[in-house]
């Protein structure tokens, strides 16, 4: 394969990565209800009636995905709460640990928000309903910076 077909190629599927982003997005925007059950913690406070940014993923997903977005997450200036998925406690007090994560910003749910297999995404929490979910890209990891920033300007957070 010449450069040129593998730029191609690599332009081809960074669109293709943008445009199930942009369907997922459209799919799941529109005002879903989380369903508090799913989170395993003694204090559901994190739920406030305020605005506030989540970032969920699953202890199975991509791990340099991960990092990058954990590391987006420590450069901002407002708290974002973080959701991971995952069964095993033990697994996810050994994440928090090993990643220096904010205890009372971190919370574990035993199963997917929407539907097995999801990809890592971002959302906004305000008076119970998702809203501004973004699915992160990596071939784009500044995206994330500016979703961050666009929403600490929409919302006052």
């Amino acid at each position: 394969m010449s450069r040129t077909e593998l730029r191609l190629h690599e332009k081809e599927l960074e669109l293709h990565a943008i445009t199930w982003s942009m369907k997922k997005n459209y799919e799941f925007n529109n005002n879903s209800k989380l369903d508090s059950s799913i989170l395993i913690k003694d204090d559901e406070s994190v739920l406030s009636e305020l605005p506030q940014v989540y970032y969920k993923f699953a202890l199975t997903d991509c791990k340099m995905c991960i990092e990058a977005e954990l590391n987006n997450i420590k450069r901002t200036s407002s708290p974002i709460f973080i959701l991971i998925e995952t069964y095993s406690a033990r697994n996810f007090r050994k994440f928090v640990q090993i990643h220096k994560l904010d205890a009372s910003n971190t919370l574990r749910i035993n199963k997917p928000l929407f539907e097995a297999g999801e990809k890592p995404f971002y959302f906004v929490m305000d008076k119970g309903l998702m809203k501004d979910l973004f699915f992160p890209l990596k071939e784009r990891p500044n995206l994330s910076i500016e979703y961050i920033q666009i929403i600490q300007k929409k919302y006052s957070i």
